[in-house]
């Protein structure tokens, strides 16, 4: 049963009115040295509603979105720290836990007091990163309500060969610098591409997610929304996505659903190009002698045959899926 579910809530309030109907069946009777009960069974009633009450806040409001998040085991003071100068010594000292499993830790970034996020953006680095420094990696933006947990287990048995930046929003969170200061600072401090982010919005960070879309069409394209447990994805969301911003959209069952899908749809990793080594240039010195006028190559009338330029291609899309 989860925190945010319906059932739960459902039960919270027939716990609530049970217990206080069993309170007023039995006030009578609760006299003399049994006085005390009546206190007793006031403040449990006054608690289970109290109860049923925050559910249905939490919610409505997607605070705590599961137990681990209310139990406080989903924050990011158990996951690494990043330094926020000399990031690419500090990835190099990883490399061994890093290249068989990839990294989860919190990035600590220069412009992360002008996002206004609920704490520093927790990044998944996969295997892919450390075995091969030099590969630019996609990424994956997931736009999360405040104290969402993070799936870290999930995110080591998936594999997901791309980089993935979990982004806790606040009612003042903002999206213009979000979008501007992102990409500019995760390419500087990462091995990551620089187009074809995708956006994953779950729960009440939904429309957090659609907005940091928007702001940057060119970067961001593909979108899943994974609504909070029986709810649904709002039309207008959708709407929006696919009219105005023209992207591909996708509602997600759970957050595993959401980053495969994600990942699925992201461009396929790059290695840097190849350096040439120049050949050298053949001598071109002329052996003296006459030159008879017939020994001349007389220039041809047919002109050159023009090269048809090619079509645009798309970069090639992610092929990978899932092991488990």
């Amino acid at each position: 049963m989860t925190l945010t579910g319906t059932p739960f809530i459902l039960t919270a309030f027939a716990v609530a009115a049970a217990a206080t109907g069993l309170l007023a069946w039995a006030w009578r009777r609760l006299r003399g040295r049994l006085m005390p009960v009546r206190v007793l069974g006031i403040l449990v009633c006054e608690a289970l509603l109290l109860v049923a009450v925050a559910a249905e806040v939490n919610q409505a409001g997607d605070f705590y979105p599961s137990w681990a998040a209310l139990e406080g085991s989903s924050t990011t003071a158990q996951l690494p720290r990043a330094p926020a100068v000399h990031l690419s010594r500090w990835l190099a000292g990883q490399a061994a836990a890093g290249s068989r499993d990839g990294l989860v830790f919190t990035w600590h970034t220069a412009g992360l007091p002008d996002w206004r996020l609920a704490g520093p953006p927790v990044v998944y680095l996969p295997p892919e990163s450390f075995q091969d420094p030099s590969l630019a990696v996609p990424v994956v933006v997931v736009v999360q309500p405040p104290g969402a947990p993070t799936p870290t287990d999930a995110l080591h048995r998936l594999g997901v060969p791309a980089c993935v930046v979990f982004l806790r929003t606040t009612r003042d969170v903002k999206v213009s610098a979000v979008s501007a200061g992102l990409p500019e600072q995760l390419t500087g401090d990462l091995p990551v591409l620089g187009h074809g982010w995708a956006v994953v919005g779950v729960g009440s960070a939904m429309p957090v997610a659609v907005d940091l879309l928007r702001a940057d069409t060119l970067r961001f394209q593909p979108l899943a929304l994974l609504p909070s447990p029986g709810a649904a994805v709002d039309p207008t969301l959708l709407r929006t996505a696919r009219v105005d911003a023209g992207t591909e959209t996708h509602t997600a069952v759970d957050l595993t659903d959401a980053l495969i899908w994600a990942a699925q749809h992201t461009p396929a990793a790059l290695a840097p190009p190849l350096t040439l080594t120049p050949l050298p240039m053949p001598s071109t010195t002329v052996p003296p002698g006459p030159h008879p006028t017939s020994s001349r190559t007389q220039p041809s009338s047919t002109p050159p045959a023009s090269k048809s330029p090619s079509p645009q291609s798309k970069p090639p899309r992610n092929t990978w899926h899932p092991t488990v």
